[in-house]
């Protein structure tokens, strides 16, 4: 015992190989965002980008294609135009080259180097701008890339780009300064497109800010271009129609302010779609005239591309959190493509490690027992609505009961088979941390700056606790968001509720200690990360435990299960492992370097293990040993959900993979 201790007193050295952390399976069950489309030259297929992954979708069979292999975000795709290739671009800074048809992997090209203050981070590649197959476009840091063949044959300075339909022009914005045309062959400047001025100016703001989307009309002539605002929250968007022969501003759309994020000129070239953060309108292509709105405004769902089928009697907008709508000229939706998301916000196990409940952005919690999904249903608002569905999820003891905490400002009771039991309202949109004591009777929950406990027998007497109809309060009373009135809680549920004062910051973690009457808390400050005790009955600070200035480099912690031990993840990639005494006495068990900031920590139920999460990867440490277990390198998206099964053999992280795809991998612990 004596010998294992000291083992873990030591500092892990950097020396040793790492062992890559073998998947045990890969789930796949929630929708997700979709942050990117691209529609074929034929309108037969969509290139939907899912956040880290691209799914060939067969428009009318709604079949999909998965590809996976960018680390990190897809930032575009756009296909070529006899519609054989998809090129996709990523915050990988690569370029990947795919069969349309087969959706294999022809080609991988790095075309962005290394951001100069990461060691192993690449610049982003943007802006796809596609002519063939080896003749496109890519930006990379201010600059645009243009490359034949394989080889890069010229840098232009900018951050955006498109060519004409017939490939003879390049179209390159350099953010706020004119934009330029040139010769596509042999990068002869054109002509010069001055940026339109403000009606309005502010201050020094005499124009508005670099452009956003970019489109030629189909013989050429005339280049519609999207600005940003010059000066945030402001709002001083503009969008206009330049002659390609002379660089003159024929005129500017109506009916905008908004952001708009794509353009496309119908085939016959006669109307032009725009696309924005809220919805989609036509214009006519000659006047700039508003002609309809296709899309009711709505602020939430982020309409990011526009494109129109072929035969130019549909509009396929594409927005984050509805998927691609197929609209036709009157507005009506005739069918909608959603894409699987990348990853989930919320993990948890049942007490026996034998059932996985996984919370989406999607809303919807579905229980999984090996890759077979036992249950779905929709417990929170999500997708459409704007929320980001469920925070977080937890078993009861006995796993006959599961709570989540969800974006829309709920607290909610479920039944594994969906029923809910019960449905509690509260103030904030970050509910979370649930947690049951061991006997089951006691409910401890947050959310962000408040701590809440509860007598489950009591909350279950009633279906419904409005105490604060979170979906109404938010943005009414000058939008002041919903006030929580402790006096009212104890009213309307019997004093089942204390609110624990914080320590001025978010809670990150907090445990109720097996005694049933003390809450240690791990909570956010602006110097540091501080663990606090209070009393559970009374709500009560009983003491600082350790100051927040004691922590001073950590972005994440978390505790144990029995509240003894805490992680710490900080921002130089070290992980750390205390343990604190019934006397509260505080003592650093281990401490594991690596390489960039750690943003999630978890601890197995046993203590012996402790994973954390940086960037694409995962690592677990062997606390016992004071030893790396193993690292997966290449995760797919950013989701700091993770979760060990009650045996600490298992860890679920709510992400899928570059190579594999999916929403969920779970690893084995050896």
């Amino acid at each position: 015992m004596k010998s294992s201790l000291l083992a873990a007193l030591l500092t892990l050295s950097g020396g040793a190989s790492a062992v890559t952390l073998p998947i045990e399976r890969v789930l796949s069950g929630h929708t997700g965002w979709t942050t990117g489309a691209a529609l074929s030259p034929d309108g037969r297929q969509l290139a939907l980008i899912s956040r880290s992954a691209v799914y060939l979708t067969q428009v009318g069979s709604g079949r999909q294609t998965a590809l996976a292999g960018h680390l990190g975000v897809v930032t575009g795709a756009a296909y070529t135009p006899d519609g054989k290739t998809l090129l996709t671009s990523g915050s990988d800074g690569t370029v990947r080259r795919w069969d349309a048809g087969s959706g294999k992997r022809l080609s991988t090209l790095q075309a962005c180097g290394l951001t100069p203050d990461a060691a192993n981070s690449h610049e982003w590649a943007t802006s796809l701008a596609v002519r063939s197959a080896t003749d496109f476009t890519v930006s990379c840091a201010g600059t645009v890339q243009v490359w034949r063949g394989g080889q890069r044959v010229r840098t232009l300075p900018g951050d955006l780009a498109a060519y004409s339909r017939n490939g003879t022009r390049l179209a390159v914005s350099n953010g706020g300064r004119p934009l330029k045309l040139y010769d596509a062959q042999t990068f002869e400047e054109k002509a010069e497109f001055a940026l339109p001025r403000l009606a309005r100016p502010i201050d020094v703001f005499t124009t508005p800010g670099p452009p956003s989307a970019l489109a030629f009309s189909p013989d050429g002539t005339r280049l519609a271009v999207a600005f940003s605002d010059s000066m945030p929250k402001v709002e001083n968007f503009q969008a206009a129609v330049y002659d390609t022969a002379s660089g003159a501003l024929l005129f500017e759309l109506n009916g905008y302010p908004d952001l708009v994020q794509g353009l496309a000129y119908s085939p016959d070239g006669k109307t032009l779609a725009a696309t924005g953060r809220s919805s989609a309108k036509l214009y006519d292509a000659g006047t700039g005239r508003e002609l309809r709105r296709l899309q009711p405004p709505n602020t939430r769902i982020g309409v990011n591309a526009v494109a129109w089928t072929p035969d130019g009697r549909q509009v396929i907008a594409t927005s984050t959190r509805k998927g691609a709508e197929v609209l036709d000229l009157s507005g009506r939706v005739s069918r909608t493509y959603t894409a699987p998301a990348d990853m989930v916000p919320a993990l948890a196990w049942n007490p026996a490690g034998t059932v996985l409940a996984t919370g989406g952005m999607d809303g919807q919690i579905v229980l999984w027992k090996g890759t077979a999904p036992l249950s779905r249903w929709q417990a929170h608002q999500g997708g459409a609505t704007g929320l980001l569905g469920v925070n977080d999820l937890t078993f009861s003891p006995d796993g006959i009961r599961l709570v989540s905490g969800g974006q829309d400002g709920t607290l909610r009771f479920w039944t594994p088979g969906g029923k809910r039991l019960t449905s509690i309202g509260l103030k904030s949109n970050t509910v979370g941390l649930p947690q049951f004591s061991g006997d089951g009777q006691t409910l401890l929950f947050g959310e962000g700056t408040a701590l809440y406990l509860g007598n489950t027998a009591r909350l279950l007497r009633k279906a419904e606790w409005p105490i604060q109809p979170v979906t109404q309060a938010l943005y009414q009373a000058r939008g002041q968001a919903g006030f929580l009135d402790p006096l009212l809680w104890r009213k309307q549920t019997g004093e089942t509720f204390w609110q624990f004062k914080g320590t001025g910051g978010s809670t990150f973690a907090a445990r109720l200690l097996p005694d049933h009457r003390t809450v240690r808390e791990l909570s956010a400050a602006s110097n540091g990360t501080a663990l606090s005790q209070y009393d559970a009955l009374t709500g009560k600070m009983i003491r600082k435990i350790l100051p927040a200035s004691t922590f001073e480099n950590a972005y994440t912690a978390s505790l144990g299960a029995d509240g003894r031990r805490f992680a710490f993840g900080k921002t130089d990639g070290t992980t750390e492992l205390w343990s604190v005494d019934s006397r509260l006495n505080v003592r650093r068990l281990a401490s594991f370097p690596g390489e960039g900031r750690v943003y999630k920590t978890a601890i197995s139920p046993d203590g012996r293990f402790v994973a954390a999460r940086r960037g694409e990867s995962v690592t677990v440490y062997d606390v016992r040993r004071g030893a790396e277990v193993g690292t997966y390198q290449g995760l797919a998206a950013s989701s700091s959900a993770l979760a060990f099964n009650p045996a600490g053999t298992r860890l679920a992280v709510g992400s899928g993979t570059a190579q594999r795809g999916g929403t969920v991998t779970v690893f084995e612990v050896r």
